[in-house]
């Protein structure tokens, strides 16, 4: 089992989340996690705020309704701060097996938390977006 460095918060369409549904995993793309960056600018180095800052970012960043972000562990990213404090881009699928979880809503505010195992209820909930 590969060694887990960093979390990153990716959104996805449902064109990307029908993808990880099929193949299993998640497309290379644009993600956030916590950067050094990103504390920077956040002005905290409490752990907890800045994984909240990361996947609001994520959240905020997604053109998508219902919104739709996995928060998933990889071993590495391929540039840190590509374009605004906290973005990463991932650029190797990340498998099904790295996800910890989704997070699904209409407002980046209150997004709902769903387990690995609820894929196919993430997709009947996004289905009439």
């Amino acid at each position: 089992m590969p060694r887990c460095c960093m979390r990153v918060y990716i959104p996805l369409d449902r064109r990307a989340l029908e993808a990880l549904a099929r193949s299993g995993a998640v497309p290379p793309g644009r993600g956030y996690a916590v950067t050094a960056a990103l504390a920077t600018v956040s002005g905290t180095d409490d752990d907890e705020l800045l994984e909240y800052a990361a996947l609001t970012l994520a959240a905020s960043s997604s053109r998508a309704l219902p919104i739709v972000v996995v928060a998933a562990d990889v071993t590495s990213v391929q540039s840190e701060d590509a374009a605004s404090p906290g973005e990463v881009v991932v650029g190797d699928p990340v498998p099904l097996s790295a996800v910890a979880s989704f997070h699904v809503g209409d407002d980046a505010a209150e997004l709902a938390w769903y387990a690995t195992q609820e894929l196919d209820e993430v997709l009947a909930v996004t289905s009439s977006g």
